[in-house]
């Protein structure tokens, strides 16, 4: 099991159920039972401090905060070396774009209209690991990118402890 001061930057946190106290609760529910996937979101690690930050496509738009208690909390350690300003030249322009909620429910049909003003959780995760050189299928839903993720790069997925939240 990893812990919470385990997390570096460029770690894929995956959620099997909703985090607590989120308005997003009901959402990602949604999304696990209508993509008949184990998890329900997906996010990429930003390590700055002695809480660590994730930057996250949730609606209504991609966002960097702090990582919230969740229950059900898992991590795959990609174990990469990715400095600030590699995250920054990223993510910068994509902070506060449009959280594509057509485009999380065409991915469970395995349907993707690239709109580079929306993206859905995976696709940004998908397109973070492929510009670092990751040569990652294709995935549609949270449960594909875990899966895909680890047969790629042979890393597992670990359950993240709560109680140092």
């Amino acid at each position: 099991m990893h812990t919470f001061s385990d997390l570096r930057t460029g770690d894929l946190l995956v959620w099997g159920k909703a985090p607590i106290q989120r308005k997003a609760l009901n959402y990602l529910d949604i999304v696990r039972v209508a993509t008949t996937s184990n998890f329900g979101h997906v996010s990429v690690v930003w390590d700055e401090g002695p809480k660590p930050s994730h930057v996250e496509a949730v609606k209504p738009f991609i966002v960097k905060r702090k990582i919230m208690k969740s229950n059900g909390l898992y991590v795959i350690p990609m174990e990469l070396s990715i400095s600030d300003k590699e995250m920054m030249e990223f993510f910068w322009d994509k902070l506060g774009l449009k959280y594509g909620t057509l485009d999380a429910f065409r991915a469970w049909l395995g349907i993707t209209l690239k709109d580079e003003n929306k993206w859905q959780c995976v696709e940004l995760c998908l397109e973070f690991y492929r510009s670092l050189g990751l040569d990652i299928p294709n995935a549609f839903t949270p449960t594909d990118l875990v899966t895909t993720i680890m047969d790629v790069t042979g890393k597992p997925l670990h359950k993240l402890k709560t109680e140092e939240f």
